[in-house]
Protein backbone atom coordinates (compact mmCIF):
# COMPACT_ATOMS: atom_id res chain seq x y z
CA UNK A 1 0.00 0.00 0.00
CA UNK A 2 3.01 2.47 0.87
CA UNK A 3 4.63 1.65 -2.65
CA UNK A 4 1.18 2.38 -3.92
CA UNK A 5 0.41 5.90 -2.36
CA UNK A 6 4.33 6.32 -3.48
CA UNK A 7 3.18 5.84 -7.02
CA UNK A 8 0.37 8.18 -6.74
CA UNK A 9 1.83 10.48 -5.27
CA UNK A 10 4.69 10.81 -7.79
CA UNK A 11 1.54 10.56 -10.46
CA UNK A 12 -0.03 13.58 -9.20
CA UNK A 13 3.47 15.38 -9.32
CA UNK A 14 4.20 15.22 -13.00
CA UNK A 15 0.21 16.02 -13.43
CA UNK A 16 0.37 19.33 -15.54
CA UNK A 17 -3.58 19.45 -14.12
CA UNK A 18 -2.07 18.85 -10.74
CA UNK A 19 0.40 21.46 -10.94
CA UNK A 20 -1.37 23.91 -12.78
CA UNK A 21 -3.95 24.19 -10.02
CA UNK A 22 -1.59 24.17 -7.13
CA UNK A 23 -0.08 26.81 -8.55
CA UNK A 24 -3.06 28.89 -9.71
CA UNK A 25 -4.86 27.95 -6.53
CA UNK A 26 -2.36 29.22 -4.61
CA UNK A 27 -1.98 32.73 -6.22
CA UNK A 28 -5.64 32.90 -6.61
CA UNK A 29 -6.48 31.82 -2.90
CA UNK A 30 -4.33 35.08 -1.62
CA UNK A 31 -5.93 37.25 -4.37
CA UNK A 32 -8.81 35.83 -2.90
CA UNK A 33 -8.27 36.79 1.02
CA UNK A 34 -7.33 40.18 -0.64
CA UNK A 35 -10.20 40.63 -2.25
CA UNK A 36 -12.03 39.56 0.68
CA UNK A 37 -10.36 42.13 2.84
CA UNK A 38 -11.13 44.55 0.43
CA UNK A 39 -14.76 44.07 1.07
CA UNK A 40 -14.43 43.76 4.48
CA UNK A 41 -12.46 46.94 5.30
CA UNK A 42 -15.82 48.63 3.03
CA UNK A 43 -18.30 46.92 5.16
CA UNK A 44 -16.56 47.83 8.81
CA UNK A 45 -15.99 51.06 7.75
CA UNK A 46 -19.50 52.12 6.02
CA UNK A 47 -22.89 52.40 7.41
CA UNK A 48 -25.63 49.56 6.28
CA UNK A 49 -26.88 51.11 3.43
CA UNK A 50 -24.05 52.60 2.05
CA UNK A 51 -22.58 49.09 2.16
CA UNK A 52 -25.24 47.76 0.49
CA UNK A 53 -25.05 50.64 -2.28
CA UNK A 54 -22.09 49.55 -3.48
CA UNK A 55 -22.41 45.52 -3.06
CA UNK A 56 -25.65 46.15 -5.30
CA UNK A 57 -23.49 48.12 -7.84
CA UNK A 58 -21.09 45.31 -8.08
CA UNK A 59 -23.62 42.78 -8.99
CA UNK A 60 -24.76 45.06 -11.49
CA UNK A 61 -21.08 45.40 -12.56
CA UNK A 62 -20.84 40.80 -12.44
CA UNK A 63 -23.83 41.08 -15.02
CA UNK A 64 -22.54 43.75 -16.93
CA UNK A 65 -19.85 41.59 -17.44
CA UNK A 66 -21.67 37.80 -18.57
CA UNK A 67 -20.69 38.53 -22.44
CA UNK A 68 -17.03 39.14 -21.47
CA UNK A 69 -17.26 36.24 -19.25
CA UNK A 70 -18.40 34.36 -22.10
CA UNK A 71 -15.73 35.48 -24.90
CA UNK A 72 -13.51 34.80 -21.93
CA UNK A 73 -14.71 30.98 -22.30
CA UNK A 74 -14.86 31.18 -26.00
CA UNK A 75 -11.00 32.79 -25.86
CA UNK A 76 -9.61 30.13 -23.74
CA UNK A 77 -11.17 27.25 -26.45
CA UNK A 78 -9.82 29.36 -29.39
CA UNK A 79 -6.39 29.79 -27.62
CA UNK A 80 -6.14 26.22 -26.68
CA UNK A 81 -7.02 25.40 -30.11
CA UNK A 82 -3.80 26.71 -32.02
CA UNK A 83 -0.97 25.45 -31.98
CA UNK A 84 1.16 26.45 -29.13
CA UNK A 85 4.18 28.10 -31.03
CA UNK A 86 0.80 30.27 -32.96
CA UNK A 87 -0.74 31.27 -29.77
CA UNK A 88 0.84 34.67 -29.15
CA UNK A 89 0.49 35.45 -32.81
CA UNK A 90 -3.75 34.64 -32.12
CA UNK A 91 -3.64 36.95 -29.08
CA UNK A 92 -1.85 40.13 -30.83
CA UNK A 93 -4.12 39.62 -33.61
CA UNK A 94 -7.32 39.89 -31.41
CA UNK A 95 -5.87 42.44 -29.26
CA UNK A 96 -5.50 44.60 -33.45
CA UNK A 97 -9.05 43.26 -34.34
CA UNK A 98 -10.51 44.62 -30.62
CA UNK A 99 -9.15 48.36 -31.50
CA UNK A 100 -10.33 48.36 -35.02
CA UNK A 101 -13.29 47.01 -34.05
CA UNK A 102 -13.74 50.21 -31.61
CA UNK A 103 -12.73 52.48 -34.29
CA UNK A 104 -14.84 50.94 -36.53
CA UNK A 105 -18.60 51.33 -34.55
CA UNK A 106 -17.66 54.10 -31.94
CA UNK A 107 -20.85 55.68 -32.18
CA UNK A 108 -22.98 52.79 -31.95
CA UNK A 109 -21.14 51.94 -29.11
CA UNK A 110 -21.81 55.63 -27.46
CA UNK A 111 -25.68 55.50 -28.44
CA UNK A 112 -25.94 52.27 -27.10
CA UNK A 113 -24.11 53.37 -23.92
CA UNK A 114 -26.95 55.94 -23.38
CA UNK A 115 -29.65 54.54 -23.48
CA UNK A 116 -28.45 51.66 -21.50
CA UNK A 117 -27.03 54.68 -18.73
CA UNK A 118 -30.53 56.00 -19.23
CA UNK A 119 -32.70 52.89 -18.47
CA UNK A 120 -30.78 51.77 -14.88
CA UNK A 121 -30.85 55.55 -14.19
CA UNK A 122 -34.74 55.61 -14.26
CA UNK A 123 -34.89 51.80 -12.88
CA UNK A 124 -31.75 50.63 -10.86
CA UNK A 125 -32.13 52.39 -7.64
CA UNK A 126 -28.40 52.94 -7.56
CA UNK A 127 -26.86 56.37 -7.50
CA UNK A 128 -25.20 58.58 -10.53
CA UNK A 129 -21.83 57.84 -8.58
CA UNK A 130 -22.55 53.87 -8.58
CA UNK A 131 -23.69 54.00 -12.56
CA UNK A 132 -20.65 55.98 -13.37
CA UNK A 133 -18.54 53.29 -11.86
CA UNK A 134 -20.02 50.84 -12.85
CA UNK A 135 -19.79 51.54 -16.26
CA UNK A 136 -16.21 52.89 -16.57
CA UNK A 137 -14.93 49.88 -14.96
CA UNK A 138 -17.03 47.67 -17.22
CA UNK A 139 -14.59 49.53 -20.16
CA UNK A 140 -11.55 48.37 -18.51
CA UNK A 141 -12.74 44.97 -17.91
CA UNK A 142 -13.02 44.86 -21.41
CA UNK A 143 -9.44 45.38 -22.26
CA UNK A 144 -8.32 43.13 -19.39
CA UNK A 145 -10.18 40.20 -20.43
CA UNK A 146 -7.87 39.59 -23.22
CA UNK A 147 -4.79 39.52 -21.34
CA UNK A 148 -6.06 37.42 -18.76
CA UNK A 149 -7.55 34.74 -20.54
CA UNK A 150 -4.46 34.18 -22.80
CA UNK A 151 -2.16 33.88 -19.83
CA UNK A 152 -4.58 31.33 -19.04
CA UNK A 153 -4.56 29.40 -22.29
CA UNK A 154 -1.00 29.81 -22.35
CA UNK A 155 -1.08 27.89 -19.46
CA UNK A 156 1.32 30.70 -17.23
CA UNK A 157 -0.79 30.28 -14.26
CA UNK A 158 2.06 31.69 -12.32
CA UNK A 159 1.90 34.97 -14.23
CA UNK A 160 -1.84 34.79 -14.23
CA UNK A 161 -1.89 34.56 -10.53
CA UNK A 162 0.74 37.16 -10.30
CA UNK A 163 -1.22 39.57 -12.15
CA UNK A 164 -4.14 39.71 -10.05
CA UNK A 165 -2.22 39.78 -6.97
CA UNK A 166 -0.55 42.76 -7.97
CA UNK A 167 -3.60 44.49 -9.11
CA UNK A 168 -5.49 43.63 -6.02
CA UNK A 169 -2.58 44.96 -3.75
CA UNK A 170 -3.04 48.18 -5.39
CA UNK A 171 -6.33 48.03 -4.58
CA UNK A 172 -5.93 47.29 -1.13
CA UNK A 173 -2.92 49.53 -0.43
CA UNK A 174 -5.84 52.54 -2.32
CA UNK A 175 -8.40 51.58 0.22
CA UNK A 176 -6.43 52.14 3.07
CA UNK A 177 -5.32 55.41 1.63
CA UNK A 178 -8.87 56.41 1.13
CA UNK A 179 -9.93 55.55 4.53
CA UNK A 180 -6.81 57.83 6.17
CA UNK A 181 -7.38 60.37 4.14
CA UNK A 182 -11.12 60.78 3.18
CA UNK A 183 -13.71 57.90 4.25
CA UNK A 184 -15.90 57.84 0.95
CA UNK A 185 -17.68 56.21 -1.21
CA UNK A 186 -16.10 58.50 -4.63
CA UNK A 187 -12.48 57.18 -2.86
CA UNK A 188 -13.30 53.42 -2.54
CA UNK A 189 -14.25 53.65 -6.55
CA UNK A 190 -11.56 55.26 -7.63
CA UNK A 191 -9.01 52.71 -5.66
CA UNK A 192 -11.50 50.10 -8.24
CA UNK A 193 -10.73 52.40 -11.03
CA UNK A 194 -6.89 52.20 -10.62
CA UNK A 195 -6.86 48.71 -9.84
CA UNK A 196 -8.21 47.84 -13.27
CA UNK A 197 -6.29 49.87 -15.23
CA UNK A 198 -3.17 48.55 -13.40
CA UNK A 199 -4.80 45.08 -14.64
CA UNK A 200 -4.65 46.46 -18.19
CA UNK A 201 -1.09 47.89 -18.47
CA UNK A 202 0.38 44.46 -16.67
CA UNK A 203 -1.69 42.27 -18.21
CA UNK A 204 -0.37 43.52 -21.72
CA UNK A 205 3.52 43.83 -20.73
CA UNK A 206 2.78 40.27 -19.27
CA UNK A 207 1.41 38.54 -21.91
CA UNK A 208 3.78 40.12 -24.73
CA UNK A 209 7.08 39.59 -21.93
CA UNK A 210 9.14 36.60 -23.59
CA UNK A 211 6.86 36.22 -26.36
CA UNK A 212 8.36 35.49 -29.57
CA UNK A 213 5.88 35.95 -32.62
CA UNK A 214 6.88 36.43 -36.48
CA UNK A 215 3.28 38.68 -37.60
CA UNK A 216 -0.45 38.60 -36.08
CA UNK A 217 -2.87 36.32 -36.75
CA UNK A 218 -5.21 37.97 -39.37
CA UNK A 219 -8.31 37.45 -36.76
CA UNK A 220 -10.69 38.99 -39.26
CA UNK A 221 -9.89 36.67 -41.94
CA UNK A 222 -9.85 33.78 -39.99
CA UNK A 223 -13.49 33.91 -38.65
CA UNK A 224 -17.03 34.34 -39.86
CA UNK A 225 -19.06 37.48 -39.98
CA UNK A 226 -19.90 38.67 -36.95
CA UNK A 227 -23.82 37.94 -37.30
CA UNK A 228 -22.73 34.42 -38.23
CA UNK A 229 -20.50 34.02 -35.52
CA UNK A 230 -23.16 35.42 -33.05
CA UNK A 231 -25.63 32.42 -33.83
CA UNK A 232 -22.71 29.91 -33.28
CA UNK A 233 -23.09 26.96 -30.41
CA UNK A 234 -19.13 28.06 -29.65
CA UNK A 235 -20.98 31.23 -28.57
CA UNK A 236 -24.21 31.24 -27.65
CA UNK A 237 -23.52 28.42 -24.86
CA UNK A 238 -21.12 30.15 -22.90
CA UNK A 239 -23.19 33.47 -23.05
CA UNK A 240 -26.43 31.58 -21.86
CA UNK A 241 -24.85 29.72 -19.23
CA UNK A 242 -22.83 32.61 -18.06
CA UNK A 243 -25.98 34.50 -18.16
CA UNK A 244 -27.94 32.22 -15.55
CA UNK A 245 -24.43 31.67 -13.68
CA UNK A 246 -23.67 35.14 -13.06
CA UNK A 247 -27.54 35.88 -12.27
CA UNK A 248 -27.59 33.30 -9.77
CA UNK A 249 -24.87 35.25 -7.69
CA UNK A 250 -26.11 38.57 -8.10
CA UNK A 251 -29.77 38.56 -8.64
CA UNK A 252 -30.17 38.54 -5.15
CA UNK A 253 -28.51 40.90 -4.00
CA UNK A 254 -30.10 43.55 -6.69
CA UNK A 255 -33.96 42.41 -5.80
CA UNK A 256 -32.65 42.74 -2.32
CA UNK A 257 -32.21 46.49 -2.67
CA UNK A 258 -35.23 46.43 -4.66
CA UNK A 259 -37.55 44.87 -2.07
CA UNK A 260 -35.82 45.35 1.32
CA UNK A 261 -35.06 48.72 3.72
CA UNK A 262 -31.53 49.97 3.05
CA UNK A 263 -30.13 48.81 6.01
CA UNK A 264 -31.23 45.29 5.41
CA UNK A 265 -29.74 45.50 2.41
CA UNK A 266 -26.58 45.79 3.76
CA UNK A 267 -27.71 42.93 5.69
CA UNK A 268 -28.02 40.94 3.05
CA UNK A 269 -24.89 41.82 1.28
CA UNK A 270 -23.19 40.80 4.52
CA UNK A 271 -24.56 37.08 4.49
CA UNK A 272 -23.90 37.21 0.88
CA UNK A 273 -20.17 38.36 0.85
CA UNK A 274 -20.18 35.02 3.27
CA UNK A 275 -21.21 32.80 0.49
CA UNK A 276 -18.90 34.21 -1.71
CA UNK A 277 -15.73 32.99 0.59
CA UNK A 278 -16.47 29.45 -0.40
CA UNK A 279 -16.50 30.93 -4.24
CA UNK A 280 -12.92 32.57 -3.87
CA UNK A 281 -11.42 29.54 -2.55
CA UNK A 282 -13.11 27.50 -5.56
CA UNK A 283 -12.98 29.80 -8.50
CA UNK A 284 -9.49 28.74 -9.00
CA UNK A 285 -9.90 25.02 -9.33
CA UNK A 286 -12.90 25.76 -11.61
CA UNK A 287 -10.68 28.11 -13.73
CA UNK A 288 -7.54 24.95 -14.10
CA UNK A 289 -10.04 22.54 -14.66
CA UNK A 290 -11.86 24.23 -17.58
CA UNK A 291 -8.22 24.96 -18.93
CA UNK A 292 -7.85 21.66 -18.90
CA UNK A 293 -11.37 20.40 -19.85
CA UNK A 294 -10.68 22.78 -23.39
CA UNK A 295 -7.05 22.33 -23.80
CA UNK A 296 -6.49 20.18 -26.80
CA UNK A 297 -3.72 18.36 -25.52
CA UNK A 298 -6.12 17.14 -22.37
CA UNK A 299 -9.89 16.54 -23.44
CA UNK A 300 -9.34 12.46 -22.72
CA UNK A 301 -8.96 13.28 -19.24
CA UNK A 302 -12.20 15.55 -18.61
CA UNK A 303 -14.13 13.12 -16.86
CA UNK A 304 -10.95 12.03 -14.67
CA UNK A 305 -9.95 16.07 -13.76
CA UNK A 306 -14.27 16.93 -13.16
CA UNK A 307 -14.35 14.23 -10.52
CA UNK A 308 -11.07 15.38 -8.76
CA UNK A 309 -12.05 18.81 -8.61
CA UNK A 310 -15.72 18.07 -7.10
CA UNK A 311 -13.72 16.16 -4.39
CA UNK A 312 -11.63 18.81 -3.99
CA UNK A 313 -14.83 21.21 -3.76
CA UNK A 314 -16.56 18.87 -1.14
CA UNK A 315 -13.54 19.14 0.98
CA UNK A 316 -13.58 22.77 1.09
CA UNK A 317 -17.72 22.81 1.38
CA UNK A 318 -18.07 20.65 4.33
CA UNK A 319 -15.26 22.68 6.44
CA UNK A 320 -17.22 25.70 5.47
CA UNK A 321 -20.53 24.80 6.48
CA UNK A 322 -19.20 22.91 9.66
CA UNK A 323 -17.31 25.79 10.44
CA UNK A 324 -20.12 28.29 9.82
CA UNK A 325 -22.74 26.36 11.38
CA UNK A 326 -21.09 25.73 14.88
CA UNK A 327 -19.34 29.35 14.73
CA UNK A 328 -22.13 32.09 13.68
CA UNK A 329 -20.85 34.73 16.40
CA UNK A 330 -17.03 34.11 16.33
CA UNK A 331 -17.64 34.42 12.64
CA UNK A 332 -19.86 37.23 12.45
CA UNK A 333 -17.72 39.79 15.42
CA UNK A 334 -14.35 38.83 13.94
CA UNK A 335 -15.39 39.50 10.05
CA UNK A 336 -18.52 42.18 10.08
CA UNK A 337 -18.23 43.65 13.77
CA UNK A 338 -21.18 43.64 16.06
CA UNK A 339 -23.83 45.58 13.79
CA UNK A 340 -24.59 42.45 11.66
CA UNK A 341 -25.35 40.11 14.58
CA UNK A 342 -28.54 39.97 13.63
CA UNK A 343 -27.73 37.42 10.72
CA UNK A 344 -26.03 34.80 12.45
CA UNK A 345 -28.97 32.46 12.20
CA UNK A 346 -28.36 32.53 8.10
CA UNK A 347 -24.53 32.15 8.20
CA UNK A 348 -24.48 28.53 7.44
CA UNK A 349 -27.23 28.63 4.79
CA UNK A 350 -24.44 30.94 2.89
CA UNK A 351 -22.42 28.64 3.38
CA UNK A 352 -24.53 25.96 1.87
CA UNK A 353 -25.26 27.84 -1.44
CA UNK A 354 -22.01 29.20 -1.62
CA UNK A 355 -21.08 25.42 -1.76
CA UNK A 356 -23.57 24.08 -4.15
CA UNK A 357 -23.24 27.21 -6.45
CA UNK A 358 -19.58 26.10 -6.47
CA UNK A 359 -20.23 22.89 -7.65
CA UNK A 360 -23.16 23.65 -10.31
CA UNK A 361 -20.13 26.00 -12.06
CA UNK A 362 -17.54 23.29 -12.48
CA UNK A 363 -19.77 21.31 -13.98
CA UNK A 364 -21.45 23.77 -15.90
CA UNK A 365 -18.07 24.90 -17.51
CA UNK A 366 -17.66 20.76 -18.54
CA UNK A 367 -20.75 21.05 -20.28
CA UNK A 368 -19.67 24.35 -21.78
CA UNK A 369 -16.42 22.50 -22.91
CA UNK A 370 -18.59 19.57 -24.59
CA UNK A 371 -20.76 22.23 -26.22
CA UNK A 372 -23.61 20.73 -24.51
CA UNK A 373 -27.34 22.67 -24.14
CA UNK A 374 -27.51 20.93 -21.11
CA UNK A 375 -25.26 23.81 -20.20
CA UNK A 376 -28.14 26.35 -20.20
CA UNK A 377 -29.91 25.02 -17.30
CA UNK A 378 -28.33 27.61 -15.29
CA UNK A 379 -30.07 30.46 -16.91
CA UNK A 380 -33.45 28.61 -16.38
CA UNK A 381 -32.59 28.24 -12.71
CA UNK A 382 -32.00 32.26 -12.82
CA UNK A 383 -35.37 32.93 -14.41
CA UNK A 384 -36.84 30.77 -11.28
CA UNK A 385 -34.75 32.23 -8.76
CA UNK A 386 -35.94 35.53 -9.52
CA UNK A 387 -39.38 34.93 -9.31
CA UNK A 388 -38.72 32.82 -6.00
CA UNK A 389 -36.95 35.94 -4.48
CA UNK A 390 -40.49 38.21 -5.75
CA UNK A 391 -42.44 35.67 -3.49
CA UNK A 392 -40.37 35.32 -0.98
CA UNK A 393 -38.59 38.05 0.51
CA UNK A 394 -39.90 38.67 4.04
CA UNK A 395 -36.89 37.62 5.78
CA UNK A 396 -32.82 36.88 4.40
CA UNK A 397 -33.23 33.41 5.04
CA UNK A 398 -36.07 33.04 2.61
CA UNK A 399 -34.18 34.70 0.27
CA UNK A 400 -30.91 32.75 0.67
CA UNK A 401 -33.35 29.21 0.91
CA UNK A 402 -34.71 30.52 -2.80
CA UNK A 403 -30.97 30.54 -4.10
CA UNK A 404 -30.12 26.87 -2.17
CA UNK A 405 -33.27 25.50 -3.20
CA UNK A 406 -32.75 26.32 -7.09
CA UNK A 407 -28.56 26.17 -7.45
CA UNK A 408 -29.89 22.55 -5.70
CA UNK A 409 -31.82 21.77 -8.68
CA UNK A 410 -29.36 23.27 -11.02
CA UNK A 411 -26.73 20.52 -10.10
CA UNK A 412 -29.26 17.37 -9.61
CA UNK A 413 -29.83 18.13 -12.97
CA UNK A 414 -26.06 18.81 -14.32
CA UNK A 415 -25.23 15.69 -12.59
CA UNK A 416 -28.02 13.64 -13.81
CA UNK A 417 -26.60 14.42 -17.24
CA UNK A 418 -23.46 13.24 -16.17
CA UNK A 419 -24.43 10.28 -14.91
CA UNK A 420 -26.53 9.75 -17.86
CA UNK A 421 -23.19 10.26 -20.26
CA UNK A 422 -21.04 7.50 -18.02
CA UNK A 423 -23.72 5.32 -18.84
CA UNK A 424 -23.46 5.61 -21.95
CA UNK A 425 -20.08 5.48 -22.76
CA UNK A 426 -19.70 2.22 -20.54
CA UNK A 427 -22.53 0.69 -22.66
CA UNK A 428 -20.71 1.45 -26.13
CA UNK A 429 -16.87 0.39 -24.57
CA UNK A 430 -19.02 -3.31 -23.71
Amino acid sequence: MFVTFLKLTKSLRRSHFVRGGVIFGSTSFLVSILNYGFNLLVARSFPLATYGEYMAALSYLALFGVPLGSIGILLIQKIGQQPPEHRLDFVLGLEQWLWQQIAKRWLSICVITTVLFGFLWWKSGLSLLSLIFVFLLSVLSTFSLIYTVALQAFKRFFEAGGLSIVSTTVKLCGLLIVLLVSKSLFGVYGVLLLAGLVMVLFGRFLVRRNGKSASPMDIATRHVSLARFLKQKSFLIPIITSLGLVGILSADVILAKKVLPPDDVGLYAALSLLSKIILYVAAPLGTVAFTFFTGKESQQQRTKILLLTTMALLCIGVVSIGSYLFLPNIIISVIFGSKYDSIQSFVWLSAVFGLLYSLANVFAQYWISRQSWLAVASVFALALQILGIIIFHSSLGQIMSVNIVLTGILLLVYSLGFGRLLLENKLVRS
